[in-house]
């Protein structure tokens, strides 16, 4: 299991949970800014503001969660890059005159290596 952040629902959160990300209501202003400690008070409030999920840091993925995220990011990349690396195998191989990378090629391998956070 690898810790990161969780979408819980407001109706499971409990007051000592810390806030992955900033909550903002419809307008888009900040109601609690991330990284804060939630108590029952400001529950209350983002219930009041409709607010439905939160970002919660911390929370621990089991490998099936982890493994379903992954493969959803996958998916995601996929669709969003639905015709990357011919460019891009071409300038891997040895070949001399091999033509190099369009920026297409080369934005899908940093999207795909920032998600899966490999090099």
């Amino acid at each position: 299991m690898t810790t990161h952040h969780k979408q819980v629902p407001l109706s499971s959160a409990v007051p000592g949970m810390v806030l992955w990300d900033a909550v903002t209501d419809s307008h888009g202003n900040v109601l609690l800014p991330a990284a804060t400690v939630l108590t029952a008070p400001m529950l209350a409030s983002l219930e009041r503001h409709q607010i439905d999920m939160l970002a919660i840091a911390g929370a621990a993925l089991s490998e099936a969660e982890e493994l379903a995220r992954s493969t959803q990011q996958a998916a995601r990349i996929a669709w969003l890059f639905r015709r990357p690396g011919t460019a891009a195998s071409l300038a891997t191989s040895s070949a001399p005159n091999a033509a190099a990378p369009d920026a297409t090629d080369v934005l899908h391998r940093y999207v795909t290596n920032f998600r899966t956070g490999t090099a």
